[in-house]
């Protein structure tokens, strides 16, 4: 009887032991396949965060293009965040400088997504989308770059248009650079080479 039981708990103990080890299995692959989801799951997460900024960005380079179209100073101005109309004592004057500087009615012919940036710190996030467009008018082509927070939550009132940058096709040659090296907000318009400067974006 002794023996019957001795080969009764061998036989329950390699089943606990077979049992383990077909656990320690299932969860080995559960976590291979969690690890893969996730890593999927970040990336398709990210190529989404991306579009939508690029989207969000050629959201707001058209009601610039629909501004300086209308030759509209104001309409200009509205368009870029509530920070940057608040911080920037002069943007009406770099508004009307500028619906000054774009003689004619143009469209875009071409749209160049340079970057997106993102600053994370404990769950407080920022955005950013920096864009170069080629518009073409009657008088001339002109290259406009953008930078847009399409989200900020240090902080929320700079959501939005945060700088303008524009010159001409004869400006903008090889070697160019754009004078606003510090990404300062606001509008600039650039009409000479500023070789001196180191280009913000590339």
């Amino acid at each position: 009887m002794m023996k019957k039981d001795g080969a009764l708990m061998k036989k329950v103990k390699r089943c606990i032991i077979r049992g383990k080890r077909e656990v320690c299995i299932l969860l080995c692959v559960m976590s291979v396949l969690n690890i893969t989801g996730c890593d999927r799951n970040r990336n398709e997460y990210q190529e989404e965060q991306t579009l939508s900024v690029q989207e969000y960005t050629d959201e707001v380079m058209n009601q610039v293009l629909e501004a300086l179209n209308a030759h509209d100073a104001e309409q200009l101005t509205n368009i870029f965040s509530e920070g940057v109309r608040t911080n920037v004592s002069n943007l009406s004057d770099m508004s009307e400088a500028v619906v000054e500087f774009y003689q004619e009615t143009g469209e875009i012919v071409k749209a160049k997504y340079v970057m997106t940036e993102k600053k994370s710190e404990r769950g407080t996030i920022s955005i950013v989308g920096n864009s170069k467009y080629t518009v073409e008018t009657a008088q001339g082509t002109y290259l406009i770059r953008i930078v847009v927070y399409s989200r900020n939550d240090f902080d929320e009132s700079m959501k939005g248009l945060y700088l303008l940058q524009i010159t001409t096709e004869e400006v903008h040659v090889e070697g160019f650079k754009w004078k606003n090296k510090d990404d300062d907000p606001g509008i600039y318009i650039q009409n000479d080479r500023a070789d001196e400067y180191e280009e913000p974006a590339n």
